[in-house]
C-alpha cells in the first residue's frame, strides 16, 4: 500500500507533464482572439440597439407599473369613496376619481396589451425553441451523437484537436463519464 500511496505523485507528474496544457490554451486564445477581432466593427451597432432594447424594456415595464398602479389607486379610491357616503345617491369626490382611475387603468391595458403580447410571444417562440432544440437533445444525448458524428463539424472543432491530445475522443463519452463520477484528467488519458 506505501508502495503505490508513493508511487501515485509521479503518476500524476508524468501525466501533468503529458498533459498539452499551454498547446491547447493558446489555440484557444487565439481562436478567441480571431472571434473579438471579427466581432469588433459590429460593436457599435450592437451598442446601438442594446440601448434601444434597454429603452423599450423600461418603457414597457413603466407601462404595466401604471397600469397595476391606476387599478389599484381606481380600487382604493372607489372603496373609500363608497364607505365615506351617507347617501349612497350623492356622489362623492372620491368614489368618482377612483371611477376615472379604473377607467385609465382600462384605456392603458387596451392601448399597450398588443406590445406586451408581443412581448410575450417572442419569448415563448425563443425559449420555447431552445428548450426543444437544445436542452431536449442535450439531456438525451443526441446533441453529443450530433457532434461525434463526423462531418457534421468543421474539423476545426474537434475536442480532440482543439486541446491538442493524441487520442480521438467521443464528446459523449467523455460526458457520461464525467457524469458517473470520472475525473477529467482519467477520462482525457
Amino acid at each position: 500500500l506505501k508502495k503505490a500511496v508513493a508511487q501515485q505523485p509521479e503518476g500524476l507528474r508524468t501525466l501533468a507533464e503529458g498533459f498539452p496544457g499551454s498547446e491547447a490554451a493558446s489555440s484557444w486564445a487565439q481562436a478567441l482572439q480571431e472571434v473579438e477581432e471579427s466581432s469588433r466593427p459590429y460593436l457599435q451597432e450592437v451598442q446601438r440597439y442594446e440601448t434601444y432594447r434597454w429603452i423599450v424594456g423600461c418603457v414597457l415595464c413603466s407601462v404595466v407599473l401604471l397600469v397595476a398602479l391606476c387599478n389599484l389607486l381606481g380600487l382604493n379610491l372607489g372603496i373609500w369613496g363608497l364607505s365615506a357616503r351617507e347617501d349612497p345617491s350623492q356622489p362623492e369626490a372620491k368614489g368618482e376619481a377612483g371611477a376615472h382611475f379604473l377607467m385609465a387603468g382600462v384605456g392603458l391595458s387596451f392601448l399597450f396589451a398588443a406590445p406586451l403580447i408581443l412581448l410575450v410571444f417572442a419569448t415563448f417562440l425563443v425559449g420555447g425553441n431552445v428548450q426543444t432544440l437544445v436542452c431536449q437533445s442535450w439531456e438525451s444525448g443526441e446533441l453529443f451523437e450530433f457532434a461525434d458524428t463526423p462531418g457534421n463539424l468543421p474539423p476545426s472543432m474537434n475536442p480532440s484537436h482543439l486541446l491538442g491530445l493524441r487520442k480521438n475522443i467521443s464528446i459523449h463519452q467523455a460526458y457520461r463519464q464525467c457524469k458517473e463520477g470520472a475525473a477529467l484528467w482519467t477520462v482525457l488519458q
